[in-house]
């Protein structure tokens, strides 16, 4: 990844304590793909939870086999939640696929809930409540 959080046309950020922001424009090539995963798995590492922030309005496409490297990368990670935002339904149906591959193989408290909304704003907020409840469960 480059030093300004591009991994070709798109921008990827970490924001502590713990979100991932995503900004996809374009196709996500197979390369492209495997160093977003696998900066997933790494910046993830000794972390109790994780969330991502997606802004899907650009994203053209994501082939099978970055979809299938993404949902095996997925389930390794501490991951509690992912929101999208701005996503036309081409994009909805590609995150479904993968998350829908990711919890498949995790158990109940342990699968990642996946929401669309209309803003980042929104996005933000669903995942500070899903921050407080993680909170008030432990």
């Amino acid at each position: 990844m480059e030093s300004d959080g591009r991994v070709g046309r798109h921008l990827m950020a970490f924001e502590e304590p713990d979100v991932f922001f995503m900004r996809f424009d374009g196709p996500v090539s197979a390369e492209e793909g495997s160093i977003v995963n696998h900066w997933h798995l790494e910046v993830s590492r000794g972390r109790d939870q994780v969330f991502f922030l997606i802004d899907l309005a650009h994203l053209e496409g994501i082939g099978p086999e970055v979809r299938k490297e993404a949902s095996l990368v997925m389930r390794e990670l501490p991951l509690r939640g992912i929101a999208g935002y701005r996503a036309p339904l081409k994009a909805r149906v590609m995150a479904k696929l993968i998350v829908t591959a990711m919890n498949i193989f995790k158990a109940g408290a342990n699968r990642a809930p996946l929401v669309f909304l209309d803003t980042e704003e929104q996005a933000r907020a669903w995942i500070a409540s899903r921050r407080r409840e993680g909170l008030h469960a432990a």
